[in-house]
């Protein structure tokens, strides 16, 4: 099936749906790309390595299963590897879909839904993470610099705030969110799934951002 034309696609919010096998490229259906991307979202890395660990992650700590509380229940070299395969099950979908040659909103799409099954996996009930480390591999899977900027910043104000993931999380969401829109070549569909990891990772924020006003957050340890 032919391409869509090259000078109309890239301000596309909705995809337009065609398979390709050119230059010896996989043929997948886009909408397969979209159960692959949920799918990969929704496995519960951090209930996984607590049962390798014997520990109830969702019983322990904060209860999330994403990887600070990980860190903290189980120490930081099961956390780490927790945070690096939640970032990855949002990379891998986005990386599927461009290996597939889709229309490029579907590389959107892909890491959008492996972010909803992260955040709401049924797995564990849909009580899923926050979707910070997931947003970030869907990140790194769309736009590369994009995504270094977003790391390096989220770096920087965990540092800053005393070791407070949840201020890293939320001011690294907000400032990838602000700046895809300045960023030059940028689809409006990019535009919008960045703000969209920004809009679910406040809003799963939401008991942190409480304790942070009533100065009860706690920072990380990772000695």
């Amino acid at each position: 099936m032919k391409k869509p034309d090259e000078s109309t696609r890239d301000d596309r919010c909705f995809p337009v749906q065609y398979t390709a096998t050119y230059n010896g490229a996989m043929s997948i259906s886009p909408w397969l790309v979209l159960v692959i991307g949920f799918v990969l979202g929704s496995i519960p890395f951090g209930v996984l390595m607590g049962k390798l660990r014997g520990v109830d992650l969702q019983a322990t700590g904060s209860g999330n299963i994403g990887a600070t509380n990980a860190i903290r229940s189980m120490g930081k070299g099961p956390g780490i590897i927790v945070f690096i395969l939640d970032a990855l099950k949002g990379a891998l979908p986005v990386l599927i879909a461009k290996a597939a040659h889709t229309e490029p909103s579907w590389f959107v799409y892909a890491g959008l839904l492996a972010i909803v099954g992260h955040i709401f996996s049924p797995w564990v009930r849909f009580k899923g993470g926050k979707g910070a480390a997931t947003g970030l591999g869907v990140l790194f899977g769309l736009d590369l610099p994009l995504a270094l900027g977003t790391f390096v910043l989220f770096i920087l104000t965990f540092v800053i705030s005393g070791k407070r993931v949840s201020v890293g999380s939320m001011i690294a969401a907000l400032g990838q969110a602000a700046a895809v829109w300045f960023l030059p070549e940028r689809t409006l569909a990019e535009k919008l799934l960045c703000t969209a990891i920004a809009v679910f990772i406040l809003v799963r924020h939401k008991d942190n951002i409480a304790r942070l006003i009533k100065g009860e957050e706690k920072p990380l340890d990772l000695k």
